[in-house]
Order: C-alpha cells, then sequence, then structure tokens
C-alpha cells in the first residue's frame, strides 16, 4: 500500500475481510489513527510493527485472522481500549504490551492456540471485559485477574485445561475479588468442588452465571447468596443432582439436558404451590428441566 503518507489526518482505517492482505503497512506516516481493523483478513501473515508507535489508537482488532501466527515483539500504547485477536487459531503467544495507563476496557482473546498469558495481563486493571473462550491449551491465568476492580464480564467457556481458580484457592493469601463481576462464563469448564464460587468476595453483583457443561453434581447451598442473580445456566450438566435454594431474584434456570431422574430440585418449586414465583414451561425430550420466574412465563427461550 503505497501512499500513505498522504492521509496524516486520517483517524479510522477498516481493512478488514481483505483476503489478499499478507502484511500490514507501514503506517508510522498517520499519527492520527484512532481505529484500525484487520478483522477477517485470512492471509494475513505479518504485522507491521508500526502498529504499536500509534499513540492515539484505541480500537485493534485482527479477529478471525487465521493464517497469524504472532504480533510484533514491541508494542507500546496509551488510548488503546480495545484489542480483539479471537479466531486466530494459529496464535499461541502474545507478546509484552505497555500500556501507558489503565486505558484497556476490553480484550478478546477467544478461540486461539494460546498456551500461556504474558505477565502484563495481570496488570490491566481498569479492565471490564476478559473474553478466553475457547482457549483450550490455556493452563493458566496471572492472579492479578482476579483482583481486577472493574471487571463485568469474564468469559472462560471451554478451557477445559484451566485450573487457576484450584490453584488460587490453595494459597490463603490470594482471593477472589471482583466487586463489578455481572457475567461469569464456566461453560465445560472443569468445577471439581462448585463451592469454588463462593470464593468470590463479592458476589452479590452477579447476574448471569453459565456453568453449563460441567461436572458439577450439587450446587452450593451458599448460591443462594447471590442475591443478584438473574439468570442461571446449567445446560447439560449431566451429573447434576440437586438444584438448592435459589436467590431472591433469580428469573430463569435452564437445565435443559441433565438426568432428570432423581434430580433434586428447589423445595418450594415442587412442594409448595403458594409460592407464584415459579412455573415449568416444558419437560424436554433430552430429559432436562427448564424453570422460569413466572414473570417471564409465554417468553420463547433459545435452548
Amino acid at each position: 500500500m503505497r501512499g500513505l503518507q498522504n492521509f496524516q489526518n486520517m483517524t479510522r482505517m477498516d481493512l478488514s475481510v481483505c483476503e489478499s492482505l499478507t502484511k500490514t503497512p507501514d503506517l508510522s506516516r498517520i499519527p492520527n489513527l484512532e481505529w484500525l481493523d484487520f478483522a477477517d483478513c485470512t492471509y494475513l501473515v505479518e504485522v507491521h510493527a508500526s502498529v504499536g508507535s500509534l499513540n492515539k489508537l484505541e480500537h485493534l482488532s485482527f479477529a478471525r485472522c487465521t493464517k497469524l501466527t504472532s504480533l510484533p515483539t514491541s508494542l507500546k500504547f496509551r488510548c488503546l481500549k480495545f484489542l480483539a485477536v479471537e479466531g486466530c487459531l494459529r496464535l499461541q503467544n502474545l507478546p509484552e504490551i505497555e500500556f501507558e495507563r489503565e486505558c484497556l476496557r476490553k480484550l478478546s482473546l477467544a478461540y486461539t492456540d494460546i498456551i500461556e498469558l504474558p505477565l502484563f495481563i495481570g496488570h490491566l486493571s481498569g479492565l471490564e471485559v476478559l473474553d478466553l473462550r475457547g482457549c483450550k491449551n490455556l493452563v493458566h491465568l496471572p492472579t492479578g485477574i482476579l483482583r481486577f476492580r472493574h471487571l463485568n464480564t469474564l468469559v472462560l467457556a471451554g478451557c477445559s485445561k484451566l485450573v487457576f481458580i484450584p490453584n488460587i484457592l490453595k494459597d490463603d493469601c490470594c482471593s477472589i475479588d471482583l466487586p463489578e463481576l455481572v457475567y461469569l462464563d464456566l461453560q465445560n469448564y472443569h468445577l471439581p468442588d462448585p463451592d469454588i464460587m463462593m470464593s468470590f468476595n463479592h458476589y452479590f453483583t452477579l447476574q448471569r452465571l453459565n456453568i453449563s457443561g460441567s461436572d458439577v453434581i450439587r450446587l452450593p447451598e451458599r448460591l443462594k447468596k447471590f442475591d443478584e442473580l438473574r439468570t442461571l445456566e446449567l445446560k447439560n450438566c449431566k451429573k447434576l443432582q440437586e438444584i438448592p435454594a435459589l436467590p431472591p431474584k433469580i428469573k430463569v434456570v435452564n437445565a435443559t439436558g441433565c438426568m432428570s431422574d432423581g434430580l433434586k430440585i428447589p423445595h418450594f418449586f415442587k412442594s409448595q404451590p403458594r409460592d407464584p414465583r415459579w412455573t415449568k414451561l416444558a419437560q424436554n425430550s433430552n430429559g432436562g428441566i427448564y424453570l422460569a420466574h413466572s414473570s417471564l412465563a409465554g417468553t420463547k427461550f433459545q435452548q
């Protein structure tokens, strides 16, 4: 790409779905870029180092660049708020990226081949959304992530090798302190002990919890302390034997695909018809049950 020196005032560059692009251009002559998108450039294999010198850049995406295996080793951002490399199936490592202030708000590494996260991620204290779904080879997370004061969404679905929670709980000096967490997705995550969820110091903010596909047998009684929880996803928890007392504001409990024979459900649901809050919407062919708050009765839910 030639003649980029003529675009010094350009603030947005969208080169997404440029299937013939194999290398990003030298962007050093476009210092005012704020938005840079290379998503779905499926033949992109090399990223020019100049991308790390864009001091005004706020949005950077390499999403679904399926042939991309690495990023430049030296990256420094002052204003970056959004970074996405999701779907970069061959990306195994991230370089150490320097952020001059707590600017990054959303980081998506979903469906990459990353094995270990770099240390800088544990210092992104301004992060609000961290999406690691489908990182099947990821084993550990930096402990700092578990004390991010502004994190509201943590997605670990499909991280089948991740063992960070049990390791943290063995150290009394470490705790899970996410005071603004609203959505936690542990779908298809190994939960050897469901009580690990009770290690959250500020679990009263959680509104949606997904542990579908896990091997959990019984949910902890203290789940009812999740005062703001509205949605509990338990789909295909084949070993689930009991759903205990539920939080007061719960609206949806989806247990489709669970083995319903012998499954114990909340006492008020089956033996206290005077409690008007709950309606059994369906007994499905998969042998699961779907419960919903009566205020949602008549609504069609995707299963």
